[in-house]
């Protein structure tokens, strides 16, 4: 998995602990991997692989799922101009 583009730490501000982010990590779905350049394969993504995804720059997907897919992955889709077949 490539690495995170940057990670922000708590930090104490006083006596309080402000609470770490880690919504700058990249976190690739279960089972990615790639094939061959430009060709990748991975278990079903979730929310929190969304990102990535995004970074590798996807022109279309492809699932073997016959299940509805779910309205948050579509969207992602539409807005990042990838193509989705099923």
């Amino acid at each position: 998995a490539p690495p995170a583009r940057s990670w922000r730490g708590g930090r104490r501000a006083g006596n309080e602990k402000v609470e770490e982010r880690r919504d700058d990590i990249l976190i690739p779905p279960g089972n990615f991997a790639m094939v061959m350049p430009g060709v990748y394969r991975s278990g079903f993504p979730k929310r929190k692989n969304l990102p990535f995804l995004r970074s590798i720059g996807l022109k279309s997907i492809l699932t073997l799922v016959l299940e509805e897919y779910p309205d948050i992955n579509q969207t992602f889709n539409r807005e990042n101009g990838i193509n989705f077949y099923q």
